[in-house]
């Protein structure tokens, strides 16, 4: 019996030390805890690499963090310094990684300083006005007790700085500083004037003729010197019209031009409140009579087919088209009575006035014709001046009237310009050119073609 019990615990011992050994055998097979982690292709990818690194990347040492075990932002920046391709679905360069737009970080921006005086309404100096720059770079200054203030601010292709200019009792100012007005600049003066902050209100009212008659399409114009400021307005078919947020002042002055028969009308020293301001306004009718007359260049040659706008002074929103015959006559059977005024573009005769009774044999003399006047611009020492300005201007007084004219061009890549259909007599021309000072000369415009060289030398420094 005892026999049996030895040999059970035999038995036993040998059974608990086979299971033991066996446990400790599956242990020392069990891989490590973050290579357990790993299952599937992924883990046996990642084993290989530890194994057997490429040889287009370095070896990662012990000490730095895997890529996927770091934060999304430190995940960019380990794959930045091993020269890695992003994560799928996430761009190169993330905007959401360095907290500026792309194009702020790739733009090519340089800094400006900006400085200028701020001064009210009257020109005096304002003192401790704020500046406040809005963009990257860029603080807030103060005015000094003489109006100055100095900023710099970052100025790039695409964004541009804005200042805001507050004092109190003043209106905001606010100034946007484009990149194309300080393209290659290190600095620029700018000086503000502020306007005193001051109530608005409404301007309202009706125009209309003497027998009562609405007036549409009226233009209205609203004046203050002292505060500097306009508005504008027009009437309706009703004849009213109505300009909203007018500052109150006591000096401005308004003007009605109407398209009609209507003189202009003008008003002074009105002062609108802040309750508002309402106008009655009654325009008289001008008169009307006959004007007659001839278009003739210096020499007395008529000048046929020949078109210019009428306005009289006292109606200046009105305009009657006169054309001359093929003989250079022309006749406006209604035309205003007071101060007249023919003109196109490039062309103006003053001085006609007409009374009540009819009017004829007004000759309107004009820079028109066959000349030519052709030539070219050169500096010192022959060289032509390609896009040079070139101006051509004419003037002529005769029995009280006065004609003038102007035109216009640039010199070609040869220095060369030409101007046509000049009428006859002294012709002034004036050059102007980049780094020379203008030149201006008469030339007696007498032949059919004319040709001057105008020889610039260069600005003294």
């Amino acid at each position: 019996m005892k026999s049996y019990a030895v040999a059970a615990a035999v038995l036993l011992l040998v059974v608990l030390v086979i299971l033991l050994a066996f446990f400790t055998l599956k242990d020392t097979e069990r891989p490590p805890l973050a290579e357990a982690a790993l299952k599937g292709p992924a883990a046996e990818a990642e084993r290989r690499e530890r194994a057997e690194p490429s040889p287009s990347r370095p070896e990662r040492s012990p000490a730095q963090p895997t890529a996927a075990g770091a934060s999304p932002r430190r995940q960019a920046a380990l794959q930045d310094e091993e020269g890695a391709e992003p994560p799928a679905g996430r761009p190169e360069s993330s905007s959401e990684d360095s907290g500026a737009p792309d194009d702020e970080r790739v733009e090519a921006r340089h800094e400006l300083r900006i400085f200028g005086s701020v001064t009210n309404e009257l020109g005096e100096p304002l003192v401790g006005v704020h500046v406040v720059p809005r963009g990257p770079g860029a603080q807030e200054v103060r005015s000094d007790f003489e109006g100055k203030y100095e900023v710099r601010a970052l100025v790039g292709s695409s964004k541009h700085p804005t200042l805001r200019f507050l004092a109190q009792g003043y209106e905001e100012k606010p100034l946007h500083i484009l990149p194309e007005n300080v393209r290659g600049a290190e600095a620029r003066r700018i000086n503000v004037r502020l306007d005193p902050l001051v109530d608005k209100t409404l301007v309202s009212g009706r125009i209309r003729g003497p027998e009562g008659r609405p007036v549409p399409d009226a233009k209205l114009s609203l004046r203050s010197e002292r505060l500097r400021v306009a508005y504008t307005g027009v009437s309706d078919e009703r004849g009213k019209f109505s300009i909203p947020d007018v500052k109150v002042a006591s000096d401005y002055v308004l003007k009605v031009r109407s398209p009609g028969v209507y003189a202009d009308y003008f008003e002074r020293f009105l002062a609108p409140t802040r309750e508002g301001l309402t106008l009655e306004i009654v325009l008289e009718r001008l008169s009307a009579a006959r004007l007659s007359g001839r278009m003739v260049n210096a020499d007395g040659d008529p000048i046929p087919n020949f078109r210019l706008s009428l306005r009289s002074t006292q109606a200046r929103g009105k305009a009657l088209a006169v054309t001359s015959d093929e003989n250079g006559y022309f006749v406006v059977e209604e035309a205003p009575v007071g101060k007249l005024t023919f003109s196109t573009t490039g062309f103006v005769v003053r001085g006609v006035s007409l009374g009540s009774a009819a009017q004829g044999d007004v000759r309107l003399v004009l820079d028109w014709g066959n000349h030519v006047l052709r030539g070219v611009v050169v500096d010192d020492r022959g060289r032509a001046l390609a896009g040079a300005r070139v101006d051509l201007s004419w003037l002529h007084e005769s029995a009280g009237l006065s004609s003038g004219s102007s035109r216009r061009t640039q010199t070609d890549a040869g220095g060369s310009f030409e101007f046509t259909q000049l009428g006859p007599g002294p012709h002034t021309l004036e050059v102007h050119a980049d780094g020379y000072p203008p030149t201006r000369e008469a030339y007696p415009v007498r032949r059919l073609t004319e040709e001057v060289e105008i020889r610039l030398a260069p600005r003294l420094r």
